[in-house]
């Protein structure tokens, strides 16, 4: 995050008393020390669920990986009845 300090301006911050424009400052301070805490928490918080969503991908990908040689077993078993099925009817005639 950038490192460049807020400014205050206008009329009404120079026309300010020395206590007000201290505690403004002291305010704005602290807002930008939360802003770069912030940041950097939602940082950690979008690499993690970036590392979530790659594992749950590469997860997807291996289950129909799984499923698809499933398919082919169970088109290998279908071929396999229809063969058996019309051998018996070739048989029987």
């Amino acid at each position: 995050m950038s490192k460049k300090k807020t400014k205050i301006r206008g009329k009404l911050y120079a026309t300010m008393k020395k206590k007000a424009k201290t505690k403004t400052e002291k305010t704005i301070a602290k807002m930008q020390k939360v802003r770069e805490i912030d940041s950097c928490n939602l940082r950690d918080v979008l690499n993690d669920k970036l590392k979530w969503a790659v594992t749950e991908k590469q997860k997807a990908l291996k289950q129909i990986e799984q499923l698809k040689i499933q398919a082919h077993r169970l088109d290998g078993v279908i071929l396999l009845m229809k063969d058996l099925s019309t051998e018996k009817n070739e048989e029987s005639k």
